[in-house]
């Protein structure tokens, strides 16, 4: 099976010009085994894990179910960000509620050691389990329901500093989840395709 996460990985690489792999790692051993071994293959080159969605791999904390692969996904998750930086790495979760890490012990060890937060925009019952979670004041709660997009708390340690985000051009190509942009890219794209087959 790893010769099959392999050959997409190779592939997404040349695609990216070997910058950036991208994987849908539903909770599945082999994916997530492939992707921590090539993580600890070379302490000398820097990289970066991304779980998108992060609720989806740590959601159930019983491991006693030697079939339960959430539970699975979530120790190795937790591995990760516990000691990726002994390999010269870094580990970065996404999740649109921050209650989902907290309700189980697997999200709760990550935000025990990871250093950064950043906190978007949220609804007020979310945002006071965030300041319960994070010792915000309420001040920083205020801030936090008032955010527009593109802006956001980080919290680090016990500093706490509003911030603005600017992608770049690439970046909001990768990201976005707005239809118009998105619509927007696909015309760029079929564009260029156009183009390429012309000449």
């Amino acid at each position: 099976m790893k010769e099959a996460w392999s050959s997409l990985i190779a592939t997404t690489a040349r695609e990216n010009n070997g910058t950036l792999v991208r994987l849908d790692l539903k909770p599945r051993d082999d994916a997530l085994d492939y992707v921590w071994d090539k993580a600890k293959e070379d302490r000398t080159k820097e990289k970066a894990i991304f779980i998108d969605e992060a609720w989806e791999l740590i959601g159930d904390d019983d491991t006693n179910n030697p079939n339960n692969t959430k539970a699975l996904a979530g120790e190795w998750v937790q591995e990760i960000f516990k000691i990726i930086r002994g390999y010269g790495g870094a580990a970065i979760a996404a999740t649109q509620d921050i209650g989902d890490l907290d309700r189980s012990r697997f999200g709760k060890g990550i935000l025990n050691v990871a250093k950064t937060k950043i906190i978007l925009n949220l609804e007020n019952d979310e945002a006071q389990r965030v300041q319960h979670i994070l010792h915000l004041s309420d001040a920083e709660i205020m801030s936090i329901t008032r955010f527009e997009r593109g802006q956001g708390l980080i919290s680090t340690n016990s500093n706490h500093i509003t911030v603005s985000f600017k992608a770049s051009p690439l970046e909001k190509q990768l990201i976005t989840t707005d239809r118009m942009e998105l619509n927007q890219i696909l015309k760029e794209k079929i564009a260029q395709n156009t183009h390429n087959v012309v000449e």
